[in-house]
């Protein structure tokens, strides 16, 4: 019952993630009897079939970073009100934790309010090393251009027509209109916001991050900044189960 509880809570989460949930709440139940209970319910998600076929072609190969605050990934995502106003989300992570830096909505966003809220941001925690984004016109502008030689900020543009070399950002704004923007119903841009900042937390806090062994980003940062030893992202999924792996 609970699981089906979290489940219905939780409706983009499949079992590995409604398993972590179990184990936070306390209950000894190891992940195959999850998926058996979660499959015999019928929680299974539908998978979506893939529009289209690509060729396997050489992308641009990036360092990943080795430590907090040191590259962000940042693009747009556009939605709009239940009177069909439209508007733009700006999204930012951080790409060594994952975490959510920025969500924030506009009616219209040009590169000086992306300016303006990415120096709120710095305010709070530095400037990153780099920011990996597309070639919008809002982050390709001389506004930006100087804003980021001032803070010592080395932009790193995607190829045109390639979203994959943002991969982290598009994966997030999948989560986010999945999660969010699909169940909420908008009439104003004050609940958007207060919408987007309550998911921000509960992303950031309880989330079950696929590719960081289930922790939550939230609890990925705080064990960095303790000290304590943590494994980089890119090595986690290497030390989960293998039946884990498989799912995720």
């Amino acid at each position: 019952m609970r699981l089906k509880e979290l489940a219905y809570t939780h409706i983009s989460y499949g079992s590995p993630r409604l398993h972590v949930l179990l184990q936070r709440e306390g209950w000894q139940v190891n992940h195959k009897c999850v998926e058996r209970i979660y499959q015999e319910e019928g929680l299974t998600l539908a998978k979506r079939k893939p529009k289209r076929y690509r060729s396997l072609a050489a992308r641009h190969v990036r360092e990943l970073p080795e430590k907090l605050n040191q590259s962000w990934s940042m693009d747009f995502v556009h939605d709009q009100m239940a009177d069909g106003r439209r508007f733009k989300i700006l999204t930012v992570i951080d790409i060594y934790s994952r975490e959510c830096v920025i969500a924030d909505a506009k009616f219209r966003y040009r590169s000086q309010d992306v300016i303006n809220t990415l120096q709120k941001a710095i305010d709070e925690r530095d400037a990153p090393e780099n920011i990996w984004c597309d070639n919008g016109k809002e982050f390709t502008s001389r506004a930006m251009d100087i804003f980021a030689y001032i803070q010592g900020i080395t932009m790193q543009f995607s190829r045109p027509g390639t979203p994959t070399d943002n991969a982290f950002i598009e994966s997030f704004n999948g989560r986010l209109r999945q999660d969010c923007l699909n169940h909420n119903w908008f009439t104003g841009m004050g609940e958007v916001q207060k919408t987007l900042e309550m998911w921000k937390i509960n992303y950031n806090l309880q989330h079950p991050h696929s590719s960081l062994a289930y922790m939550s980003p939230g609890d990925y940062v705080r064990s960095s900044r303790e000290g304590s030893e943590v494994t980089k992202p890119s090595e986690i999924l290497d030390l989960l189960p293998q039946s884990m792996q498989i799912l995720t």
